[in-house]
């Protein structure tokens, strides 16, 4: 026999927690993580097991950037380099003599957030963001402002397991991704292969 609490879960929960819609779990993980800042602590990631934002935000003097598990990095034709700070949830530029030119990217799910981002490429005027932790792509200017996205966290439109770990770019501009599989995107995030 089914415990009438248990039955009641049974019924409410998906079979499949993947299939809960993207705004439910946001709603769901605002919830709990302003429960856990009331309590005093940090937020987690509940949408992806296992991640959290427990690591300090670095404490930095002006003109210093300190990496935290930096996995990507790229150069563009300028000799600008884009590294993804993986563990501080970012990306830095630095100038051609590695000087520290600006960064972007803080904890999250939102449009510029990044959870662990591994990997980093630069075509003509794009910075594209391997986000890791949130199954996406995110695209961005040069200085860091926003541009686009695709995959997401809910990432069915891409076969389930779009984790993304490795991209680089094409000479004519395509976007191409290892995230389980081998994937071939435009440079607007349109799937050209797989």
């Amino acid at each position: 026999a089914v415990r009438p609490n248990t039955k009641a879960f049974l019924v409410e929960s998906p079979a499949n927690p993947l299939d809960v819609p993207y705004e439910q779990a946001a709603r769901y993980e605002a919830a709990v993580n302003a429960a856990r800042a009331a309590a005093g602590l940090g937020p987690i990631g509940v949408g992806f097991p296992g991640l959290s934002a427990t690591s300090p935000i670095p404490s930095e003097a002006p003109g210093e950037v300190r990496l935290r598990q930096a996995w990507g990095i790229a150069v563009d034709a300028k000799g600008h380099v884009y590294v993804a700070d993986t563990d501080n949830h970012r990306v830095v530029k630095y100038g051609r003599g590695l000087e520290p030119l600006a960064t972007w990217g803080t904890f999250g799910r939102a449009d510029g957030q990044l959870q662990l981002p591994w990997a980093i490429t630069v075509a003509d005027d794009a910075v594209y963001v391997a986000d890791w932790g949130n199954h996406r792509i995110q695209k961005f200017t040069t200085d860091g402002r926003f541009l686009g996205k695709w995959g997401e966290l809910r990432y069915n439109e891409l076969g389930g397991a779009f984790a993304p770990t490795e991209i680089a770019t094409t000479r004519s501009g395509e976007i191409v991704v290892h995230a389980g599989s081998v994937y071939r995107f435009s440079s607007s995030g349109s799937l050209i292969a797989r």
